[in-house]
């Protein structure tokens, strides 16, 4: 535990929150965005928003679209020169919290949001939060969420504030924190050769997809919570990548990609709200709507349809503009 007798230390970062595309990135990442913007990167939306893939990973007994990728620290530290350390929360954890303010360094948490009473989920849903510590002063700590959702139990919305560390407490254990590490980066990021490698590995995924939809022939209402959770985040992912395909680096000189873009963000917009109103529907006893499984397969065909497009003829590069 923290000695409460030392002084106050911050690295204050909260006056970078406009800078994170809050709306569109996941929790953890928008800390890790964070942190980034605070170690002075000037671009944080690439090394997230670059990537358009669908990779799946299982998690009980279903499979998902790997988002956030189980590398992305690596793609981080190639993309940025600076890695996320993670450390798992202990006995000495607030010690090092203060060590590493005192440094200038703010550092990411990543609790269980059930315990954390600023956001939505707090005490109806365990499920891991991130967010951002800027300082310390004696038993408070000052907190930075960059967090943005709309949830069924209100609205996350980035923020900062203070909390005691008796309030923290409950959500650590088993959570974890890190702080960025310098790191050997790669070359920067070619926009041109990144929108055909990532249409090309779209093109790829074609079994992949077959096996997501696949499993939700029979939509029950395990299967729905399933289905609208990854759809939700197929959304926010396309969002985000949208959002870096207009950015001015990428659009000066692809002015067409994002236009090109626009349907596959629109079509998995529609497949979360249908899935979420489905789910909601047979809570309530009703029937399973036909609308779910056909907006799943309209965001399929779209993602497929927009990547050949980009790819051009015979699979070859076609200008993106």
């Amino acid at each position: 535990m923290l000695d409460l007798d030392r002084g106050p230390v911050y690295a204050r970062c909260g006056h970078l929150l406009p800078r994170i595309a809050s709306a569109e990135l996941d929790c953890v990442s928008d800390a890790l965005a964070l942190l980034l913007a605070a170690r002075g990167v000037s671009d944080v939306l690439t090394p997230f928003g670059c990537d358009w893939r669908f990779d799946l990973v299982e998690a009980g007994g279903r499979a998902g679209p790997a988002l956030p990728p189980s590398d992305q620290d690596d793609r981080l530290a190639e993309r940025t020169g600076w890695r996320p350390l993670w450390t798992m929360v202990g006995p000495a954890s607030f010690a090092d919290w203060h060590r590493t303010l005192q440094d200038g360094n703010a550092l990411a948490v990543v609790a269980d949001a059930y315990h954390l009473p600023w956001v939505p989920y707090a005490g109806r849903e365990h499920m891991e939060h991130g967010f951002v510590v800027e300082g310390l002063d004696g038993n408070t700590a000052h907190v930075v969420d960059p967090y943005d959702n709309v949830t069924e139990w209100g609205r996350a919305t980035p923020r900062s504030l203070q909390t005691s560390l008796d309030v923290l407490q409950p959500a650590l254990p088993g959570a974890r924190w890190c702080v960025l590490c310098p790191a050997a980066a790669g070359e920067p990021i070619a926009a041109a050769s990144m929108i055909v490698d990532n249409a090309s590995a779209i093109m790829a995924s074609v079994a992949n997809y077959g096996l997501f939809v696949e499993q939700y022939q029979n939509l029950d209402e395990p299967a729905l919570q399933h289905l609208a959770l990854q759809t939700w985040l197929l959304y926010r992912s396309r969002a985000l990548h949208a959002r870096w395909l207009a950015a001015p680096a990428t659009a000066g000189p692809h002015p067409a990609a994002a236009d090109r873009f626009r349907p596959v963000t629109q079509a998995w917009q529609r497949a979360a709200e249908g899935a979420y109103l489905a789910l909601r529907r047979v809570r309530g006893g009703r029937a399973v709507p036909a609308g779910a499984m056909q907006s799943l397969r309209t965001a399929v065909n779209a993602e497929l349809a927009v990547a050949a497009e980009l790819l051009g003829p015979a699979g070859k590069a076609g200008p993106p503009c």
